[in-house]
């Protein structure tokens, strides 16, 4: 039998989208998981995302021109800090806070590239970034030579840090270490 919500359901509903599972708010409100899903579409929050003030690693990458996986990477490795929340039945979501977002950038301005992010595309954006966007942009990519890869080959054989091995070849610590991986890799693959 059909039930009419209550405005303090749709209340608890608003304030627990994007914070709680819809199964456990389900639950709460003695309803069915559909019949939750769909007063959310109905109230204009079916996009759970937009509740919690936080973005996706995924949202976080398009507006870094960055693939998805690389901000994955930077949080697995690199300590950027997420929310990870269950907020559909099933469904998981990673969340970074825009905040802590910047406040991690600043200790790791070598990994991100400012200059292919659009000005305040993540508000708010601190002062310092500005300075970096335009210095990123006279910088261009430098293939590497044969001759690179087996110094930093051999570099790596002596147990030298990675820190120590950019400075001495004039790249940066991200494209040592991507080298150096992708190099590993394809050895192991042969």
């Amino acid at each position: 039998m059909r039930r009419n919500w209550t405005r303090e359901e749709e209340a608890y509903l608003a304030q627990q989208a994007g914070m709680t599972r819809i199964d456990s708010i389900a639950k709460k409100l003695n309803r069915t998981v559909i019949s939750v899903e769909l007063k959310m579409k109905r109230m204009g929050i079916a996009n759970t995302r937009d509740q919690v003030g936080l973005m996706t690693m995924g949202e976080l990458a398009r507006l870094l021109n960055v693939d998805r996986n690389t901000v994955k990477h930077w949080a697995d490795r690199y300590g950027l800090p997420y929310q990870k929340r269950k907020t559909k039945r099933e469904k998981t979501f990673y969340f970074v806070d825009t905040n802590d977002f910047w406040e991690w950038a600043y200790d790791y301005k070598e990994k991100v590239d400012f200059s292919k992010i659009e000005r305040h595309a993540l508000p708010p954006e601190p002062g310092w970034v500005e300075p970096l966007r335009m210095q990123r942009k006279e910088t261009r990519y430098k293939p590497w030579t044969i001759q690179e890869e087996r110094q930093l080959l051999e570099q790596m054989k002596s147990n030298k840090p990675l820190e120590d091995i950019a400075k001495s070849m004039n790249r940066s610590l991200t494209s040592v270490e991507r080298k150096y991986y992708r190099i590993k890799n394809i050895r192991r693959i042969n």
